[in-house]
C-alpha cells in the first residue's frame, strides 16, 4: 500500500489537501461459484477470495473568500478520483457475476456485462441487438422468429451467451465529491451544498419493465414513440402484444448515471444581541432549510444513485422502481438560554 499525502496554505486564505493512494485489497468478498451437487443455493458460496487493485487521488480546498466586519464567504471544494481493477477472483481465475455486473480480471471491479442493444429496424420496427461476434439480429414476435437484419436469413437467438464486457462502464464513479458555499451577511447566514458524481453508469430495470408489452401494468410515456411507421427513426420498437424479447436487458438500458443534486440549502437570520437580551435569552435564530432541493442529470429514471441490489460489491448501479428521495422543507428556531 501506497499513500502520498500534501498540505499546503496559499495567502493565508487558501487551504489544500491532497492525496495520492495505491491499494492492493486482499481477500476480497465474491460469491465462488461451486458444483451444483453440492446443493449450496445459487451454486454459490460467499468467500473472501478475490483481490483488488485501488487507485486514486483525493482533493480539497478550503478558502476565505471574503473576510470583513459584516460580511464573510468561505467555501470547500472536493474531488475525488478512483480507479479498480480485478486482479484475481478465485484459484481458477472464473468469472463472478451478480445482477448485470461481473468480476473479472484485469477488468475493473462490476463493469456491466450485457447484451449489446443496436437499435430499432426502421424499415420494420423490430428490436436489433448484437451477437458475442457483432451479427446484428433482430427479432419477430408475430413470426416468433429470429433473422438476420443483413439479408433476412433465419438466424439463431440472442441469448445470455451474447453478453459481453462493457469495459469503462461501470457502476462506480469516476469522479465524485461536493462544493459548500457559506455567507454571512449581518445577522443573515446562507448555506449550500452541492453533491456531484460523474463517470458511472446506471441500468434502468424501471423503464424496462414499464417499457415491456406483455403485462397490464402502468406503462411509460416513452411507448408514445413507439416504431409505427417504414423509415421512422426511434428507440422505441414496434408495439406488438406478447413480445418478450424487445425489453430483455441489453445496453438499450444502460444510462449514464452523472448528476449534480442541491443537497442542501439553509437560510438564516440571528437576532442582534440587545433584542435577544430584553427577551431574557442568549441567542435566537430563525432558519429555513430545504433537502434534496434538485437533481441536475441526464438519467431518465427517478435517481441515478439508485441501488435495488442491497450491500454488494458485484450488480450495483440497478434501479428497480427507486422511489423519490424526499425533498424536505424546514422551519426552525434555535434558542440558547
Amino acid at each position: 500500500q501506497l499513500d502520498i499525502g500534501l498540505d499546503f496554505t496559499l495567502w493565508n486564505k487558501v487551504n489544500v489537501t491532497t492525496d495520492y493512494y495505491n491499494r492492493k485489497t486482499q481477500d476480497l468478498i465474491l460469491a465462488n461459484p461451486v458444483l451444483a451437487t453440492l446443493g449450496f443455493p445459487g451454486n454459490t458460496i460467499t468467500e473472501n477470495i478475490g483481490q483488488l487493485k485501488n487507485t486514486g487521488v483525493e482533493l480539497s480546498i478550503n478558502s476565505t473568500n471574503i473576510s470583513r466586519k459584516n460580511f464573510s464567504w468561505t467555501t470547500n471544494f472536493n474531488i475525488a478520483y478512483s480507479k479498480n481493477r480485478v486482479v484475481s477472483t478465485n484459484s481458477n481465475g472464473d468469472d463472478i457475476f451478480g445482477g448485470f455486473g461481473i468480476a473479472r480480471p484485469g477488468v475493473d471491479l462490476g463493469t456491466f456485462y450485457l447484451i449489446r442493444w443496436n437499435g430499432v429496424n426502421p424499415q420494420t420496427g423490430w428490436a436489433t441487438w448484437k451477437d458475442a461476434s457483432g451479427n446484428i439480429k433482430q427479432y419477430d414476435p408475430s413470426l416468433v422468429k429470429w433473422t438476420t437484419v443483413k439479408d433476412g436469413a433465419t438466424t439463431s437467438a440472442i441469448t445470455a451467451a451474447d453478453r459481453v464486457v462493457l469495459k469503462g462502464k461501470t457502476p462506480y464513479p469516476k469522479f465524485y465529491g461536493g462544493l459548500s458555499n457559506s455567507i454571512n451577511f449581518k445577522g443573515f447566514d446562507l448555506g449550500v451544498d452541492l453533491q456531484y458524481a460523474f463517470g458511472f453508469y446506471v441500468y434502468n430495470s424501471t423503464l424496462s419493465s414499464l417499457e415491456t408489452y406483455t403485462s397490464q401494468r402502468n406503462k411509460t410515456t416513452e411507448l408514445l414513440s413507439a416504431w409505427t411507421t417504414p423509415g421512422q427513426v426511434t428507440d422505441v420498437p414496434k408495439l406488438y402484444w406478447g413480445d418478450n424479447q424487445q425489453s430483455q436487458a441489453s445496453t438499450r438500458f444502460l444510462e449514464k448515471g452523472d448528476y449534480v443534486r442541491i443537497k442542501n440549502v439553509a437560510l438564516g437570520y440571528t437576532l442582534p444581541r440587545s433584542v435577544v437580551q430584553r427577551m431574557k435569552i442568549s441567542s435566537l435564530r430563525i432558519y429555513v432549510q430545504a433537502q434534496n432541493l434538485y437533481t441536475i442529470t441526464g438519467y431518465k429514471g427517478i435517481d441515478p444513485e439508485a441501488n435495488a441490489n442491497g450491500n454488494t460489491n458485484i450488480g450495483l448501479g440497478v434501479d428497480q422502481f427507486r422511489p423519490y428521495l424526499a425533498r424536505t422543507l424546514t422551519a426552525g428556531l434555535n434558542v440558547s438560554f
